[in-house]
């Protein structure tokens, strides 16, 4: 888990139907999180997400913030089925111009 609210990066995010206007500044972001193919579907992916809660919560976040590609729908149903709430897609813009959309999803406690 990253604190998002000390989290600084030189590439722009520009909305994309995303709601952004609850800002939420205590929250911290669920980054990288990955189950191995052979180990998917058998629950160890709940319970790290579960334990990342639990230590968000005992941490005194106001939630925790996922952006994942927004293509990764096998991802964002999984976040959703956890509770997290799909805000959008926001489009993330690298320094060459290029760009790709991501899914932004947020559990607020």
């Amino acid at each position: 888990l990253q604190d998002i609210s000390t989290t600084t990066g030189t590439n722009k995010h520009k909305s994309k139907d995303s709601d952004t206007s609850e800002h939420h500044p205590n929250l911290c972001e669920l980054r990288r999180m990955s189950i191995h193919s052979s180990c998917r579907r058998l629950g160890y992916g709940a319970k790290l997400v579960r334990a990342c809660i639990s230590h968000a919560q005992r941490s005194e976040f106001g939630g925790i913030k996922v952006v994942t590609g927004a293509w990764m729908e096998a991802a964002i149903g999984f976040y959703t089925k956890m509770g997290f709430e799909d805000k959008g897609r926001l489009e993330y813009v690298n320094g060459d111009g290029s760009s790709v959309t991501l899914a932004h999803l947020e559990l607020i406690f």
